[in-house]
């Protein structure tokens, strides 16, 4: 996808994506410092953040200046490892997608479907999974209080408290 495209894409759907990028390489340690990175990003009022550098104490940082700008909006990061997930949410992300984790489900999917298991219970399991390891992440992060959900409310929350 071309880079104009890309702009106009993330204005319609509103979201402040930063990524692995060479201008966004050494992101500032003050964004509220840098007011024209979060221009060029068309985050001024973005509907949420996702943060999926490679750089786990970039991420935590980002992550505590965004929520402190931007205290009411979703951030989902992205998180090597599930302790690093638990860090994040004391930080601050709504959702955090530890990347070990989901290689592993999807793993499981794939090896699950191959060997002939029907396809909506092995979905249906892995998504039981998923939730059950996300709490318990949540539960490490000993959080004062779950992260808050805005918008519309999803099926896994339903029996959330």
């Amino acid at each position: 996808m071309r880079t104009g495209q890309q702009r106009r894409r993330r204005r319609r759907t509103g979201l402040g994506l930063l990524s692995e990028r060479p201008a966004l390489d050494h992101a500032p340690r003050d964004l509220r410092r840098q007011p024209e990175l979060l221009d060029r990003l068309g985050a001024r009022e973005p509907a949420a953040f996702i943060l999926t550098m490679d750089n786990p104490v970039l991420v935590k940082r980002l992550t505590r200046q965004l929520r402190r700008l931007f205290p009411a909006l979703p951030i989902i990061a992205r998180a090597r490892d599930t302790a690093h997930a638990a860090e994040l949410y004391k930080a601050g992300v709504t959702d955090a997608v530890p990347e070990t984790l989901e290689a592993s489900l999807q793993l499981s999917e794939a090896a699950l479907v191959d060997l002939g298991i029907a396809m909506g219970p092995v979905i249906a399991s892995i998504h039981e999974k998923r939730d059950e390891l996300r709490a318990q992440i949540k539960a490490e992060a000993e959080l004062e209080e779950p992260p808050r959900r805005l918008g519309r409310r999803r099926l896994r929350d339903v029996g959330a408290p």
